[in-house]
């Protein structure tokens, strides 16, 4: 027989039953009998607790599907002995059911077996028999309360007298009944119902209650007059409320208004917030990351947004050929961009921006007399109106011209040129940069030719730290090293040891950045060891706030020129002395 579903609100109740817990269950049919039977065992199984059931003989194999259907693995379960299904014969074997003793003795000694098999606790439930029911009530008690033990007492109520199932509902403290998991408020503990004068105990019991309840009534009454004061008070909040709420529409109506007059200023306020945003990764993050181009790409795509152009471009100043190139655009075709080459003469708006040194706007091509000669290429291009800012360097020379070009008539605002300015200065400072790198890369590369074509001299230069960081061709010629092998060496190697281990070399670079210069002859070592003796001479490189940042080396072989002084300060001594009188004594 499959048991119907349990009401999770049952589940819930059982498992929230601890262990010493003594319930009651009155059932009318099989089928409610296993409804609460069924979620009873499987929650103790799934708490490690071993589960007895004891069935009346003719139900044991209904009781074992019962539990299947209701996702049990009972072969598993009896397998590892945590589920027991037995009958009443089987279970009372010596005594019987009859026998409230041996009944005792058989529940004590499975609690206990429980335990020792490492079980949590013992859950059993069965049908309950007439016989000697109060002495047995009295005696299993006391196991329940003293051990971990569950215990459902199943009670068909066709099969009892109605006064036999008001005494178990009197002695255990949780009924089951329809579905329900109630706590039993007549409940008289057993040791008080069964000790003698049952009639006197239960009386003292229920009248205890009785004024327990009372007790417990009265509390709830001035309960609900503490309620009723709360909703009272709730209502005339509420009424406070509503008065607060009328007040708070009227101000937030008063606040539409105000925001709807500060929208405009608020949407100017956004795009100069925007604009400055530009500027301010224009100052920290775009110029010191980003190469020339890209800069410049950056500043006309700003200056676009910024104005709500449609087209733009920048314009170099070539001095040689007194041209104005196209380094960066967007919006033009390739054969309008090489039709915007133009002279620096009045003839184009571009060129006539640079020639006045100050912006020129035209708001409607079509209606400007001055731009009569370009009025082809704007409609070919299809622009309406243009504005051209040009850049000059802090000299004032001219560096080139940003134009932007609108395909209707239109005028930037000032705030918009205002913002332009900035970029167009950003911008003659970027070009200014690039122009002022490309003549120092031009110096640079012409003095490192120039130095790697003193065969003569060792030129190169030092770390902070004393590690070699450049190497000429007269430095490998006199000292034996390529620049491969030398680059990141210290140049203590250069050095006699014995003058090395004595910090000399560290003692010349102090000197030379103590006094800038520092200047010294004295052997020094070739790559194959032989010595020469060397004229060295050692400066201090700063940068403009007297930071060091190294120390450029120059070293002469002046070997022959000593050996040179030597033989000829040897022959002056020679014939100093052939010239000298002799003198004999006669």
């Amino acid at each position: 027989m499959i048991p119907p579903m349990p009401s999770n609100q049952l589940i819930a109740s059982l498992e929230e039953i601890g262990p010493n817990n003594h319930l009651c269950l009155i059932y009318e049919s099989q089928s409610e009998q296993f409804a609460v039977a069924v979620p009873f065992i499987r929650i103790g199984l799934a708490r490690g607790e071993k589960c007895v059931y004891i069935a009346d003989d003719d139900n044991e194999d209904d009781f074992r599907e019962a539990l299947r259907a209701g996702g049990v693995d009972v072969d598993r379960a009896l397998a590892s002995k945590a589920l027991v299904l037995t009958s009443k014969e089987r279970t009372y074997p010596k005594h019987g059911c009859c026998d409230a003793e041996g009944m005792f003795e058989f529940w004590q000694g499975m609690t206990e077996s429980a335990i020792s098999e490492g079980f949590s606790a013992l859950r059993a439930t069965g049908d309950q028999s007439l016989d000697r029911w109060l002495e047995y009530k009295k005696r299993i008690f006391g196991t329940l309360s003293e051990g971990d033990c569950y215990a459902l007492c199943q009670y068909n109520r066709r099969m009892f007298a109605p006064e036999i199932l008001l005494n178990a509902i009197r002695t255990h403290p949780i009924v089951i009944c329809r579905d329900k998991v109630s706590h039993n408020p007549y409940y008289v503990p057993p040791g008080e119902f069964l000790a003698g004068n049952e009639a006197e105990n239960e009386l003292a019991w229920i009248l205890a209650n009785i004024g327990e309840r009372e007790g417990v009534e009265s509390a709830l009454a001035e309960r609900q007059e503490e309620l009723k004061k709360i909703h009272s008070m709730q209502r005339q909040q509420q009424t406070k409320l509503q008065h607060a709420n009328e007040s708070l529409v009227e101000v937030a109506c008063q606040r539409r208004r105000i925001e709807t007059e500060l929208l405009a200023a608020e949407d100017s306020l956004a795009t100069e917030l925007a604009a400055m945003t530009r500027l301010h990764e224009f100052c920290t993050r775009l110029v010191p990351s980003m190469e020339f181009k890209p800069l410049l790409e950056e500043i006309l795509r700003a200056s676009i947004e910024l104005q709500n152009a449609d087209f733009g471009m920048v314009q170099l100043y070539e001095r040689q050929t007194q041209m104005l190139e196209v380094v960066s655009q967007h919006g033009f075709s390739r054969d309008i961009l090489d039709r915007f080459k133009s002279r620096r003469d009045d003839t184009t708006i571009c060129g006539r921006a640079l020639l006045q040194r100050q912006r020129v706007i035209i708001e409607d091509v079509q209606v400007d007399p001055d731009f009569g000669p370009q009025l082809a290429l704007a409609d070919a291009a299809g622009f309406r109106a243009v504005q051209s800012t040009p850049l000059f360097n802090r000299n004032g020379e001219p560096w080139g011209v940003l134009s932007t070009c609108f395909r209707q008539p239109h005028r930037p605002s000032e705030r918009e040129l205002r913002f332009t300015d900035l970029y167009v200065t950003y911008a003659a400072e970027i070009v200014e940069r690039r122009r002022a790198e490309e003549a120092l890369h031009k110096s640079e590369e012409s003095f490192r030719l120039l130095v790697d074509g003193i065969n003569d001299y060792a030129i190169f230069g030092l770390s902070p730290e004393g590690m070699v960081t450049s190497w000429n061709a007269g430095a490998e010629r006199i000292k034996g090293y390529h620049e491969e092998e030398i680059i990141g060496r210290h140049f203590s190697c250069f050095y006699l040891p014995e003058e090395s281990h004595s910090g000399a070399p560290q003692r010349c670079l102090e000197a030379a950045a103590r006094e800038g210069r520092y200047e010294a002859q004295g052997w020094r070592l070739r790559k194959n060891g032989m010595q020469f003796w060397a004229d060295v001479v050692i400066t201090a490189i700063r940068d403009d706030h007297g930071k060091l940042l190294g120390y450029s080396k120059v070293v002469r072989d002046i070997t022959e020129r000593r050996l040179a002084e030597k033989q000829l300060c040897r022959s002056e001594t020679y014939l100093t002395e052939s010239q000298r009188p002799s003198y004999r004594c006669g």
